[in-house]
């Protein structure tokens, strides 16, 4: 009969140093440590097609891969990409300073990756002499010259981003921008406030923090010029001073 109120220092494999991290979780006993269930977990049992991926989903999908791994270096790190298909569609793996990674894939061999979809939607609009335009619905963090770039690569043509044009981002999109060229504009003849936001409506979906005043005169002059602005905008909070 086991003893779940066993110890958990009893417990073979366990040393000093591990039983003192097991008591900051709150497991004392042999009980304590099987009845601590993970707060999260990841479904890796069922692998999706490409075509059924969503964007923000984190998915396990079954592919070959269709190139080599690619290197590309970016503001002081380097991005492996390796372009994948299956019956239904193209993808491309991304890692971050995975550098080890480099000769691991062999091309028309199978493999499953897990990770995060952030593509919403990608669209041929046109093609003509030898260009291609497209329209991507994206999450943050995608690099569109990266699927240029890759389509280049599968069809062994090689390729690369001429023209961006961003449509949309947040709230803002193209029926309510302007030009530099009409900012100016607005400047020289005294109506450029009248197209500036509030700071609340750039920020009206997020949380508010209230600070009362006297709280602000506890922090140091270093900390209200450093600590606000951090909590602002690193942590995505707007800070309402009564």
């Amino acid at each position: 009969m086991i003893d779940l109120d066993k110890d958990v220092k009893y417990i073979k494999g366990v040393g000093p140093t591990r039983v003192l991290l097991l008591n900051k979780l709150g497991i004392f006993t042999l009980k304590d440590l099987i009845t601590y269930y993970p707060r999260t977990y990841e479904d890796r049992s069922k692998p999706k097609y490409i075509c059924e991926c969503r964007d923000g989903e984190e998915v396990l999908i079954e592919v070959v891969a269709c190139s080599g791994m690619t290197n590309v270096r970016l503001n002081g790190k380097t991005m492996q990409r390796l372009m994948v298909r299956d019956e239904t569609g193209l993808a491309t793996i991304t890692w971050f300073n995975q550098t080890y990674l480099k000769n691991k894939f062999k091309i028309g061999e199978k493999y499953k990756f897990f990770g995060k979809v952030n593509i919403k939607k990608i669209e041929i609009l046109n093609i003509s002499n030898n260009k291609i335009t497209f329209y991507v619905k994206c999450s943050k963090g995608t690099y569109v010259r990266s699927i240029c770039h890759d389509i280049g690569e599968y069809l062994n043509c090689g390729g690369h981003m001429s023209f961006l044009l961003r449509t949309s981002s947040g709230k803002f999109n193209l029926d309510n921008a302007i030009t530099l060229e009409e900012l100016e504009n607005l400047k020289d003849n005294g109506h450029l406030e009248d197209h500036l936001y509030d700071v609340d409506y750039v920020l009206d979906n997020l949380d508010a923090v209230e600070w009362e005043e006297r709280s602000l005169g506890q922090l140091t002059s270093f900390e209200k010029k450093a600590r606000v602005p951090y909590l602002a905008f690193e942590l995505a909070r707007k800070i309402e001073c009564k």
